[in-house]
């Protein structure tokens, strides 16, 4: 099956061994392996400073979450909207019209 995209990302947490393999044997099984970049990233001490410096970023449910379950709930929040940016940033500079990006 070929999706109907120049490039397809994939933004993956480096530090989740297991959640890497399981996407990586869903690509297989649904048979895009082949056509999915890998896009990844790490946790970064920098990020939970900017992410909770950004208030534009700031919601009442990731507010509930960094109170209740985990206090560096924006460093992700920040890295993974920047994640998302760098690689529409990166699309367009290279010319390409029609991308896919989705979290494994």
């Amino acid at each position: 099956m070929k999706l109907p995209f120049e490039k397809i990302y994939c933004i993956h947490l480096a530090e989740d061994v297991e959640r890497y393999e399981f996407l990586m044997n869903e690509l297989r099984r649904i048979g895009i392996e082949e056509q999915v970049d890998i896009w990844w990233t790490s946790k970064k001490n920098v990020n939970t400073i900017i992410g909770n410096s950004m208030t534009s970023l700031h919601t009442q449910y990731y507010d509930d979450i960094k109170a209740t379950l985990y206090p560096n709930v924006y460093q992700g929040v920040f890295d993974c909207t920047y994640n998302h940016y760098s690689i529409i940033s990166q699309a367009y500079a290279r010319g390409l019209k029609s991308i896919l990006i989705f979290e494994d």
